[in-house]
Formats: C-alpha cells, structure tokens, sequence
C-alpha cells in the first residue's frame, strides 16, 4: 500500500484544459472547439479573432488574447509565451508557475499572483502586475516586485528596473536610459533627486545593477527613505549581502 501512495504522489502530471472564449484557437495547428487538454510540449495559439483559457490544476488559470502563442514544457508547471498578450491569475495557488518568455523567466516570488504579459513580435516584454509578487531571472540579472508595478524586458538587454504602473511617461523613460544604456549616470542622478517612496523598489533593484561607487549613492537615497533594521550594515548592502537585502526588502515591503 505504501509503495501505491509513493507512485501515485510522485507521477502526478498537472492537468490544463484549454477552453474556447471566442474564434477558433488552435493546438498544434488544429482547430479546437470544445475543452481540450494542453499535453507536454503542445502549443496553444490564438489567432486576430480568437481567445482560449487554460485552467491549470493547482496552479489557476492563463487567458490567452488574440494573436497570441503558448507553449507547455514537457509536464511541469511551466510554459513558454512566445507572442502576444496573456493574464495569468494564480491567486489561489498551490504549486508554483514559471512562465519563460523570449528573454527571461516570471515565477511568483510568494505564491499567488494577477499579472499580464505582452510580448511583441521582437522578443519584447511589458509585465504588469496586479496582485502579488514576481520574481524574474536572465541570467544573472534578475527583479523582484510587487503588484502595481511594472518592468520592460528587452530581448538583447534583459530585466529593465519596476516602477509604479501609473508613473509619468518621463521617469520609464529615464529608467530604459540607466538599465538600457549602460547605467547612464546623469540618469541615476537624476533618479536619486526625484525619487520618493514610489521608488524604493526601484531603487532597492538598482542596487544591485551598479558598480560600487553608484552602488553607494542609491545605498544613502534608499536608506533616507526606508532605513533598513540596525542590524544590517551599510557595507553588507554595498557587498550585496543576500541575507541583507532580503532583510531590507522586507523592511521595504512592510512600509508599503
């Protein structure tokens, strides 16, 4: 009996089931018109006029907008959005989804999250997150934040910085400069003398994108707007402690 429980917990393969919400979606190719499963390695599309949703057990759901493609990888919890526009909503969760894009990769950074994601005909991303937090890795470049913010991913650059969804069109812009044009220094400058309590995200990943001398100059904008707890040292922020920032982010996260 032990050796059937065992067997049974560890071959659990996730179900996800497309349903039609408008048009014609495809799998693999071929029209769907009733609920349909998404085995491993199958790709959901939808063209200029359809729309499909697959409920994911244990997970929730993925709603896929017109013109859009969606890959399963193998049986996991992941799925790779090649184009176009999806909300995925894992409030309810149980199990963690990753979803891989051109450049990068979305997991929760705490279970249960509301977020959409648009991914353009170059590889472009724009996350929007609506509840919770994300966490998202290229390589050794990665951002943490939490929801009403957003982040620009670009295919040759990776992870820009998050900032408030409803932030004036100037600071985005000045943000695409520091990540995207090589840490732009009148750009952090700037930062620094604008940024408010909006900006402690943005600033708490910045932190980790510049070299020590600039690294010290986003450490004290910080620090005047949310000081970490004693027992974290100003030095372990510039050697970029893990366990320090972790600390710090929180400390950031309760002030919200």
């Amino acid at each position: 009996m032990a050796m059937v429980v065992f067997y049974y917990f560890n071959s659990y393969t996730p179900q996800w089931i497309v349903s039609v919400k408008s048009g014609t979606p495809e799998i693999n190719n071929k029209i769907i018109t009733v609920n349909a499963g998404l085995t491993g390695d199958a790709i959901l599309s939808t063209n200029s006029s359809s729309e499909a949703s697959v409920k994911i057990s244990k997970v929730g759901t993925v709603q896929l907008f017109p013109s859009t493609n969606l890959k399963r990888i193998g049986n996991s919890y992941t799925a790779k959005l090649g184009m176009g526009k999806v909300k995925i909503n894992t409030e309810n969760a149980e199990e963690f989804l990753d979803i891989q894009l051109p450049e990068g990769t979305i997991t929760d950074f705490y279970l249960g999250t509301n977020y959409i994601v648009n991914v353009d005909p170059y590889g472009n991303s724009t996350i929007t997150l609506l509840s919770g937090w994300l966490d998202i890795k290229d390589g050794d470049k990665s951002a943490i934040f939490p929801g009403g913010y957003s982040l620009k991913i670009l295919s040759s650059e990776g992870p820009g910085l998050p900032y408030k969804t409803d932030s004036n069109p100037e600071l985005v812009e000045l943000l695409d400069k520091i990540v995207f044009d090589n840490h732009y220094k009148a750009g952090i400058n700037a930062l620094i003398s604008l940024a408010t309590d909006n900006e402690t995200i943005t600033l708490w990943n910045l932190l980790q994108r510049v070299d020590k001398r600039q690294r010290a100059i986003v450490y004290d904008k910080l620090y005047e707007l949310v000081p970490h707890p004693d027992v974290i040292k100003k030095k372990q922020m510039l050697d970029l402690d893990k366990g320090a920032l972790q600390v710090w982010l929180e400390e950031i996260e309760w002030l919200m």
